[in-house]
């Protein structure tokens, strides 16, 4: 959803897991996001941007981090269930 141009891969100095380095990001003015077209959906769509983000959060944390992640992220508040036959990560 995100794109970067004019960087180079060689640029971006990783650490030995292949996590791009902050001060290499940083020295490059590199930043992420969305696209427009995406930001304006999600936006103009709180319920399909909460999905996705439950989504994110079951598949790559632990349950007892989705609170303080929801948080962080202006989407505290009662979560949506999850898809049908689909349980939440523990």
């Amino acid at each position: 959803m995100a794109c970067v141009i004019g960087v180079r891969p060689q640029q971006v100095k990783t650490t030995t897991s292949g996590d791009a380095r902050r001060p290499s990001l940083l020295d490059g003015n590199i930043h992420g996001g969305l696209l427009d077209d995406d930001y304006a959906a999600f936006r103009d769509n709180p319920k399909v941007a909460r999905q996705v983000a439950d989504m994110l959060i079951d598949a790559h944390f632990p349950s007892s981090y989705r609170d303080d992640i929801l948080r962080a992220t202006g989407f505290a508040g009662s979560s949506p269930e999850p898809p049908p036959g689909r349980q939440r990560r523990k």
